[in-house]
């Protein structure tokens, strides 16, 4: 999805927007909620780790775990 950013405003929040019919607000605008998740990547090292230098379980068990969505 691509949204140019002419005019921007961001709020973090639960729940649907909070609108009232009689609030004033230009409704000749688009108004809502794009959701977003966190997903977890693959692991990667750093370039400066060795190779022989094993991953550890914390990190591997971390991979099988969804992050929780951002709202």
């Amino acid at each position: 999805m691509r949204i140019p950013l002419d005019e921007v405003s961001l709020k973090v929040r639960t729940g649907p927007p909070s609108e009232s019919i009689d609030d004033g607000e230009d409704r000749a605008v688009w108004a809502g909620v794009v959701s977003m998740t966190t997903t977890w990547k693959p692991p990667e090292a750093s370039p400066l780790t060795p190779e022989t230098i094993v991953q550890p379980v914390s990190v591997q068990n971390q991979r099988l775990v969804d992050a929780p969505a951002l709202h």
